[in-house]
């Protein structure tokens, strides 16, 4: 390949990057199907590292890999949602008919056509409260997170931690008290 990193440019030393033009159109799409940084760099066969100089010296393939990320958090967001606020759609099957007329036997000779009925129904997959949860614990966070501070009034507490001598001690007193 020509294409050179900086350094093989300034000053005739380093290796020739392994870049080229065409690698952004293949990291967005590859992006498209949820590869972080570091998937890519595994799958160029590059350091990390690499994959971040990259997207600051070559804008195209900045641009394909924000374009591909986003294109794919747009499709969860989308799912998650769904998921999270419930919807319906419509299944499609089809029914075989019975093909005797009027309870007569078809003949082994008569040429025999298979008839089906369309029948679609309304679905509703209803709201999951597992996707409600996780929507409002990273939309909401502070209102909706799972940590749980504790404050204690009491200033009598030692905020220190004891030793296991210590621990060994209080175990000892208690079981010769009771």
């Amino acid at each position: 390949m020509e294409d050179h990193n900086k350094q093989t440019e300034e000053n005739g030393r380093g290796r020739p990057t392994k870049y080229d033009a065409a690698l952004a159109e293949q990291a967005h799409d590859l992006c498209l199907l949820g590869y972080t940084d570091k998937m890519l760099a595994s799958y160029f066969e590059v350091h990390e590292d690499t994959i971040y100089e990259w997207k600051k010296t070559h804008p195209q393939f900045s641009e394909a890999v924000r374009r591909g990320k986003l294109g794919t958090d747009i499709e969860v967001v989308k799912s998650l949602h769904k998921r999270a606020v419930g919807f319906t759609y419509e299944e499609v099957t089809y029914e075989k008919l019975l093909s005797n007329v009027d309870g007569v036997p078809e003949d082994e000779n008569d040429i025999k056509s298979e008839v089906y009925k369309k029948k679609v129904a309304t679905k509703m997959v209803v709201p999951d409260v597992g996707a409600q949860m996780n929507w409002l614990k990273n939309r909401q966070r502070e209102l909706w997170r799972e940590k749980v501070e504790i404050e204690s009034t009491n200033t009598n507490l030692n905020s220190e931690l004891l030793t296991p001598e210590q621990m060994k001690a209080i175990k000892q007193a208690w079981d010769d008290q009771y």
